[in-house]
Formats: structure tokens, C-alpha cells, sequence
């Protein structure tokens, strides 16, 4: 399984002759971080929840225009706000694409929407904004900066507890390239005392696991 880091959470997964594409939000289109030349072709578009830096549909309809095939698998509210813009959204998994739709961590001022959490080929879990981590997975990630609806520490904890081999920071895209060696070095530290291998994947770096 090879797997791309874009900016934030978004990544691209390949595997089993499938490209798989997560969160293409608004940082990520700003930044230019995500060159869909180099991308000869694209099944899935996942998209966790409708927050814009997970969900820019500009970004969506730019990719959609040449992949115009890609199947968009979300949930029931996504489907809403992309079907005003005339774009189909499927609301089932399959055998490469395995789908929980749980509630985006509470956040003290705003109503949670729903978030999906996507399980690709039985081995990578990408939780978006959800700290639940119920289920143990080969790879799962980990959101480093969670703003006013998390607690990194508190996620760290949970991801101990489920023990997975490997674990890539997202939602990470506001932290200081200053500050983000140390952080990444700690973070670090602290999994490998649980045998648990942490990936600093920063912007453009590819991993084949």
C-alpha cells in the first residue's frame, strides 16, 4: 500500500490497483499541494465531513472534471450540500472502502455534523475529525491539531490503547514548521515506548507500507 501525504488530511492511498483519494479540503487547493497531473487516475473520493477544509467543493468539481468517473463515497449530509452543486455522492462501502459514520467530535459552539470514518483495504483507518478509535487497524491517523474539538494528548491515549503498527499525523496544516520537528519528535518518543511506529509524514512524502 503506498500512501501520499497532500496538506492536512488529505491523502492519496493506492493499493489492490485502486487510487483512493481523502478530504480534499480548502488548504490544500490554496496551497497547491495535490498536482492531479501526477494522478493518472482516481476511483474514490472519500470526504469525512462537510467542514471546508476537508470539503472545498471547488477543489471536489476540479477533480471531478478530470475524473469525471470517480464514485464519491460520504455521508447522508455531504450528499445534501453536493447534491446542490449537481454532484452524486454514494452513501455505501464496498470491499476496497469500508464506512462508519459516527459525529465529528464536540466542539463548545457549534453542533457536531456527521463524520465517516473510511477503513481502505482492511488496513489504514482515516478517523477525520473523530477520536472514537474503536477499531483496530494496520495504520490509523492521527489528528495533531485539533482546535476547539479535541485534545491530541487524549487521542494519543485512545490510539494506545488499540495498539495499531503505524500512525500518520493529520489535520495538521496550522502548526508551525518551526515547532512541528519538536512536536513529531515527541510524539514519537512516546509511541515507540508502546512499539507503535509513528510516520512524521510531512506535505508530498510517500510511503509504501
Amino acid at each position: 500500500m503506498k500512501i501520499s501525504k497532500n496538506i492536512h488530511s488529505c491523502l492519496t492511498v493506492e493499493d489492490q490497483k485502486k487510487v483512493i483519494l481523502i478530504d480534499p479540503g480548502r488548504y490544500g487547493y490554496s496551497e497547491l499541494s495535490l498536482d492531479l497531473d501526477k494522478i493518472s487516475a482516481l476511483d474514490y473520493l472519500l470526504i469525512t465531513h462537510h467542514h471546508s477544509d476537508h470539503m472545498y467543493i471547488p477543489f471536489i468539481k476540479k477533480i471531478i472534471d478530470k475524473f469525471p468517473d470517480t464514485k464519491i463515497i460520504s455521508n447522508i449530509e455531504v450528499k445534501e450540500r453536493l447534491s446542490k452543486e449537481s454532484i452524486l455522492v454514494s452513501l455505501e462501502g464496498n470491499k476496497f472502502v469500508n464506512i462508519e459514520t459516527l459525529k465529528h467530535e464536540r466542539s463548545f459552539d457549534k453542533d457536531a455534523p456527521l463524520n465517516t470514518i473510511y477503513t481502505l483495504f482492511n488496513r489504514l483507518a482515516h478517523s477525520g475529525d473523530n477520536l472514537q478509535y474503536k477499531n483496530q487497524t494496520e495504520v490509523m491517523t492521527l489528528p495533531i491539531d485539533c482546535g476547539t474539538w479535541g485534545n491530541v494528548t487524549l487521542a494519543m491515549e485512545k490510539l494506545v490503547e488499540v495498539k495499531p503498527k503505524f500512525i500518520l499525523p493529520i489535520h495538521d496544516f496550522r502548526i508551525k514548521d518551526e515547532i512541528r520537528g519538536d512536536v513529531y519528535k515527541r510524539i514519537q518518543e512516546y509511541f515507540k515506548s508502546f512499539d507503535i511506529t509513528f510516520l512524521p509524514m510531512l506535505p508530498g512524502d510517500i510511503i509504501s507500507i
